[in-house]
């Protein structure tokens, strides 16, 4: 059974290997509303989720939850 991604995800976390194949890009528009990334970091998708990931280790650095509408 899987689980959701909100029981996977968690701060300061190791992305596990599997999510690491399902990040997408955050789109631009909603980029531009969200305060710069530190450097190594990128806000990516995973699930409906906007996540601040640090690229160079896969640690998840902070979680958005957000509904879209």
């Amino acid at each position: 059974m899987l689980r959701p991604y909100n029981q996977i995800l968690a701060r300061r976390g190791t992305l596990p290997p599997g999510l690491q194949k399902r990040l997408q890009p955050c789109p631009e528009d909603l980029e531009r509303r969200l305060p710069p990334p530190p450097p190594d970091c990128a806000h990516v998708l995973i699930g409906g989720h906007i996540v601040l990931l640090n690229r160079r280790t896969n640690i998840v650095v902070d979680i958005f939850h957000f509904e879209s509408r």
